[in-house]
Formats: structure tokens, C-alpha cells, sequence
């Protein structure tokens, strides 16, 4: 039995480095409109037509019986499009970079080696392809990973080693409590405790908390 062709696009932008909230439904419909294949297509089959974000919804409409409502467009673009942009799987606007991107002609194509990768799809090629494309545009989820990185919130301890928290005004606050309250307010004071959101227990010393 045939894998539905949406699972089959699902499993694409897995293979391209996409982030997991890019590999949903609404994005593996957008591909398979950007594609110009139907339920029962063949990926041999790809095609590059210049859509817009109105073209690629009436699309899913027609084809595939995905009926999103009209405000969902800005959503498509945003968290669909803005990433396969970004992943070099669509140009924007190939025949004039300098449009807006929230102008009504604002259009969409797949990039030559992201049809390449698609139509490889089932074939005994398609690993090698897609690592080319990989190795040649970097995934797309490594990319966003060593961002997240680079906006990590350094703290200083007292034994004059630093550990990384994760971006946001909490650790902000913690870094401020034990690099300027803690040394004003509290001098001595040994730090037991400092939780993130990202790793609940980045410092814990469960024997001195429990005594």
C-alpha cells in the first residue's frame, strides 16, 4: 500500500534539515503545491511554477481538499515559507528580489536543486542527492541550533568557571541575583540551585539542599 504523498513530503523536509514545526501537514501540503503534484503524483514529477501564497492555498483546495481560511495566509508565509526560503528550498521573487515581501505579486519557486532532491524521491539516488544538497546549504535545524547557541546567557561561578543558560528574561534575572545581588547582599553565600528551562538542573547540589 502507498504511503499517502503528504507523508512522503513530510518525510522530504525531514531529510532536508528542517525544524520539526516544518514538517507538519500545512508545510508538506505547501511543498507538494510548490511541486504541482496531486494525491496520486509521481515526484519524477516536480514541477517549478511561480506561485503565490493565494496560488499555493487554492492549490491545496483544489488538489488535495485542504481548505484553510483565508487569514491562514500570513501563517503559511511566516512559518512555511519564510523557512524553506531560508533552507533554500523556494526563491522568492526570482524575477525581482527587490519586491516586498508583503506585496499581493509576491511569488514562490522551488530552487533548481531542491526539485533535483524531489524528484530523486524513491529512488536509490535520493540519499546521496539530498546529502549533496545538505552538504552544499547546511541544514536549516543545525543552523537554527547553533543560533540558539550563540544568544546563550553566560554565568560566572565562583570557582571561576562559566556555564550557559538558555536566552530569555528569567536567566537574565538569575545572572543578575548571583553575579550582582548575591556578592552585594548575601558576601559568602554558596550557590546550591540554578534551574533552566532548557536543563532543569544546571547547578544542584542535592546534599546541601536536603541538610
Amino acid at each position: 500500500m502507498r504511503v499517502p504523498i503528504t507523508k512522503q513530503a513530510a518525510e522530504i523536509l525531514r531529510s532536508f534539515g528542517l525544524p520539526k514545526s516544518q514538517q507538519n501537514e500545512r508545510s508538506a501540503l505547501t511543498l507538494l503545491a510548490l511541486a504541482r503534484l496531486a494525491p496520486r503524483a509521481r515526484w519524477k514529477a516536480t514541477e517549478r511554477p511561480l506561485l503565490r501564497t493565494v496560488d499555493i492555498m487554492e492549490f491545496m483546495r483544489k488538489r488535495h481538499g485542504k481548505d484553510y481560511k483565508p487569514n491562514s495566509r500570513e501563517t503559511i508565509r511566516r512559518q512555511t515559507l519564510h523557512q524553506f526560503e531560508q533552507a533554500r528550498i523556494v526563491d522568492r521573487n526570482p524575477g525581482d528580489p527587490t519586491r516586498p515581501t508583503n506585496s499581493g505579486n509576491t511569488v514562490y519557486r522551488l530552487t533548481e536543486d531542491a526539485a533535483t532532491v524531489l524528484r530523486s524521491f524513491g529512488s536509490a539516488t535520493f540519499d546521496k542527492v539530498v546529502a549533496d544538497f545538505i552538504a552544499r546549504f547546511g541544514s536549516l535545524q543545525e543552523a537554527y541550533l547553533r543560533r540558539r547557541e550563540d544568544y546563550k546567557i553566560p554565568l560566572k561561578m565562583a570557582d571561576g568557571s562559566t556555564i550557559f543558560l538558555s536566552p530569555g528574561v528569567h536567566n537574565r534575572l538569575q545572572v543578575a541575583v548571583v553575579e550582582e545581588f548575591g556578592p552585594r547582599f548575601a558576601p559568602g553565600a554558596e550557590l546550591l540551585y540554578v534551574g533552566d528551562t532548557a536543563s532543569k538542573h544546571v547547578v544542584f547540589d542535592a546534599h546541601r539542599l536536603t541538610s
